[in-house]
């Protein structure tokens, strides 16, 4: 009897020891499945990974339950090779900058790639990026803020590139685009997200977000949700 439970035993063990190696097997490196239950693989954030032939910094970290990662793209890219010639003095949501991420850009990459968070799969760097990676002093006169303390990936040697601040909460909406109020019939509840932009720059240990005043400087590094099951190894 004993060796019949003992011969049973051995036999559960090597169908599970076998169950298990086939869903590793049957998995990339970024997902696997045990037990039925997918687990993902863990990022943290500064780490480099590659999607759509371009390399990009993971923003936050990401346990291997969760199906993806922030990550935002190593390199800039300058607007005007993509004939966006509005970004600064309107409104974000009818702006040429949204359209281009959201109906060229996000296609590009592959809409069913990319997770909507907030409304947004591909955006800026924004204000909640900029109180969660730096830590920065504000000087209202200037509009500026000087940032003191700032992740390499973030704040990138001898470069700059464009952000968006929501002042919705800050300051009045007239005082956050020059041409408001020639927009007509401008209904501010249409309009979700009240930027104003700012460049990220860093010179040697020197960084600071200061207000932009013209489109020619405006570089962006694009920010994306990207499913794990999508980064290429």
């Amino acid at each position: 009897m004993k060796k019949i439970i003992v011969f049973l035993l051995v036999i559960i063990m090597i169908v599970v020891v076998v169950f298990v190696g086939v869903n590793y097997i049957n998995t990339d490196s970024s997902s696997k499945n045990i037990f039925g239950k997918k687990e993902y693989k863990s990022y943290s954030s500064g780490d480099i990974i590659n999607f759509a032939d371009d390399s990009w910094y993971v923003m936050y970290d990401s346990d291997n339950k969760t199906d993806y990662v922030t990550a935002i793209r190593t390199e800039t890219m300058y607007l005007d090779e993509e004939n966006i010639t509005k970004a600064i003095d309107t409104v974000y949501e009818i702006s040429d900058l949204n359209n281009y991420f959201k109906n060229t850009l996000v296609k590009t990459y592959g809409e069913d790639k990319l997770k909507e968070i907030h409304g947004y799969k591909i955006r800026l760097f924004d204000k909640d990026d900029f109180d969660s990676l730096t830590t920065y002093e504000y000087d209202e006169k200037n509009d500026e803020y000087k940032i003191t303390s700032c992740p390499d990936f973030i704040c990138l040697p001898l470069s700059f590139y464009a952000t968006m601040i929501s002042t919705s909460t800050e300051k009045e909406f007239v005082d956050t685009y020059y041409n408001a109020d020639d927009i007509e019939d401008l209904n501010y509840d249409d309009y979700t997200l009240h930027l104003k932009y700012y460049n990220l720059q860093s010179v040697y240990e020197t960084a600071q977000l200061a207000s932009l005043v013209n489109d020619a400087s405006l570089y962006i590094r694009p920010v994306i949700n990207i499913y794990k099951d999508n980064i290429e190894e």
